[in-house]
This record gives structure tokens, sequence and C-alpha cells, in this order.
């Protein structure tokens, strides 16, 4: 189950704004990547891009436009007067999901002192922590960076990291810098952001319903991640879909997920407050962006699940009929990485090989 809700844009904090970015902005970064480039000498001097067409970078946002990302990995950044003046990234640090990294950058040079450049980040950063379950934020830069090293003490981020003299600028020798910023420090200073601030309050604890071996709910809830007593259980759901052919709707386990990169179906524990329905319609909508219809959808089966050493998970098989393009689905990065129809022989292929996720049920249900 992911972490975090969906944003509705424009995201607003104290004299900033955040946005996806619109065709208007290629005309602002066609300038800023040709004729005002003075940014270029504080963001990497040492890499060299390749030269920007706004041709294909428009055909590149019209794309992004047409299927939005789930979770945004840039944003413009505009004043709160709708001057535009930048924007904000994320990236991985040496491609570890777990090493979520943040950069801004401002072009104008009359942007900057301000506040902007701090205010963004700041939003930025809530923005991150509320779409991923990482408890540090970084951000990298140089020694001769000023600017940055000052905006990221400023924000409260704490050097973690420096690599001596291995850039070269303008015949200078100078470190690399890596700070961080754990989730709990931020949320005890910006306290007053509002995107994402509940979800620190509630210390991103996962609370399920506690049933009895029945079924039914004993009125207490549980912590996820912490063991249960013997006698309790909580719901889980298994969602197969599949299309008019016979064939199923499959996904790949994301590289940080307990069975990195096994195959399954869709599937999660539900929520205090969801029944099994609604856990099977959430489940599918947050980690493939498929939104099923309720109708379209039967139980086949409800059983206990049991682990190496206890008997907590009561299990509900849904099968929903449905068929859709593999190239529209939306995957979450944090829960999954591929997607792909399946027959029953190419699954029962895949299990015999070890590289699907198989059930106690799976015979009886593909036959």
């Amino acid at each position: 189950m992911s972490t975090g809700k969906a944003a509705n844009f424009p995201l607003n904090y104290k004299n900033i704004v955040l946005r996806p970015m619109l065709e208007r902005d290629l005309v602002d970064e066609e300038r800023w990547n040709t004729v005002e480039t003075e940014w270029g000498e504080w963001d990497a001097p040492w890499e060299s891009d390749e030269p920007f067409d706004i041709k294909k970078e428009r055909e590149k946002l019209r794309k992004e436009m047409s299927n939005p990302p789930k979770v945004y990995s840039t944003l413009e950044l505009d004043t709160d007067e709708g001057w535009h003046i930048g924007g904000v990234n994320r990236y991985f640090i040496d491609g570890d999901r777990e090493l979520v990294a943040v950069g801004i950058t401002i072009p104008p040079i009359e942007a900057r002192r301000k506040g902007y450049g701090k205010n963004a980040l700041v939003l930025w950063i809530s923005y991150q922590f509320c779409h991923s379950d990482v408890e540090e934020i970084y951000t990298q830069t140089w020694s001769g960076n000023y600017p940055m090293v000052k905006l990221a003490k400023s924000i409260g981020f704490e050097e973690i990291g420096r690599i001596k003299g291995i850039r070269k600028v303008r015949g200078e020798r100078y470190d690399d810098l890596t700070f961080s910023l754990s989730r709990k420090e931020f949320y005890e200073r910006y306290n007053d952001i509002e995107f994402g601030r509940e979800m620190f309050e509630m210390n991103l604890v996962e609370l399920w319903d506690v049933l009895d071996e029945n079924g039914n709910a004993t009125g207490r809830v549980h912590e996820r991640g912490r063991p249960m007593r013997e006698g309790e259980h909580h719901l889980e759901v298994c969602v197969w879909i599949e299309n008019d052919n016979g064939e199923y709707l499959i996904s790949q386990r994301s590289r940080n997920k307990a069975f990195p990169h096994m195959w399954e179906c869709t599937g999660g524990s539900a929520v205090a407050g969801d029944d099994s329905l609604a856990t099977a319609l959430k489940e599918v909508k947050e980690e493939l962006g498929i939104v099923l219809e309720p109708q379209n959808g039967r139980m086949i089966r409800h059983h206990l699940r049991c682990g190496n050493t206890e008997c907590s998970g009561l299990v509900d098989v849904w099968l929903f009929r449905h068929n859709i393009d593999i190239s529209t689905i939306v995957l979450a990065p944090d829960e999954t990485r591929d997607a792909k129809w399946a027959s029953r022989g190419e699954i029962n292929r895949m299990i015999n090989e070890g590289t699907f996720k198989t059930f106690n049920y799976i015979d009886e249900l593909l036959g």
C-alpha cells in the first residue's frame, strides 16, 4: 500500500506556488538555457547538457500531460503574483529509491534572496515526504555553490558527507557535499505547512481493524509492523483481473519491497474502517492507476493465511472482469515496477521458474 495522498495542484506556501509544467513555460526554459545562463555557473557547471530543443521538449511535455505521473519528479516555481522563476526537482542518489534527493533552480537573478527559494524547497520536501515512506530527504551540491549551501543549512539540512577536491571548476578544486534532513526534524521545524503535516502528526502509522477468526470486528485497532496477539486477525485482499481473452493482469513488485521483482496479482491489507471491496478497489487504483467497477467483481474465496509462526491474515480473493490497454497503466514506483497480461499457462510457467509469488489457492484459480 502506498503512502500519501494525491496532491491538488497548484501547491501554495507563503509567497510561492508549485505546479506542473505548462507549454508556455517552455519559452522561459529556452531563454534560461540559451541567453540567461548565469545560473549554470552554480548548478553542476562541470556537466555539459545537450542543446535545448524546444520542439523535443514540447513533444515530451505533451506526452506527460496526456498521462500525468502519480508523483511528480519536477514542478515549476511561481511567485504568488504569477511570476515564473524556476523549478524544483527530485532524484534518487545512485538510483536508490530509498535515497530521495531534492534540488532547486532559480535562473532570474532578481528573483533570488527574496525567500522564494527557501519556501519552494520547504514545500517540495513536504510533497516528497508525503509521497514516500523515507525518513530522510537529501540534497547535494558542491562547496563552491555558496547560495545552495546557505539555503540547505537555513532549511535545517545537516552535512553528512564530503568528498574533498573531487570537483574542478574554473581551475579551482571544490568538495562534493551531501546534506540530510529527517522527517521528524522537518515537521517539527515547519509546523505551519499544510501539505503533508497531518501525515506526520499521525506518525505515518497504518492501522488495521482487529478481527476474530470469523472476520468479525472486535472494536480494536492494530498498528502495522507490530506482532498480533494469538487469535487476532486482520483483513487482506488479493485482486485478480481477467480480460475477455482469459488473461490475467499481473504486476511486478518494486525493488524496495519484500520479494523484490517477483510477479503477483494486486493486493494489500485493509486499513481501519475499510471493508473488503473498498480495499480491493483502492489497492488496484493505488498500484496500477485502474478504476474498477464494483459490479464487475466477485469474491471467489475467503481463507486464513498462515506464515511460518502465526496465522493472522484473513484473505479475501477477488476476481474482476476488466479490459485495459497496458500502456495506459500508471505504476506506483514504490509498489510496482511493471505490469502485463499473462495467460494461465504463462503464470504456471513463472511459478515453476520461481518468478511468480504463488498462493495456496493458485491451482484452484488457474485450474
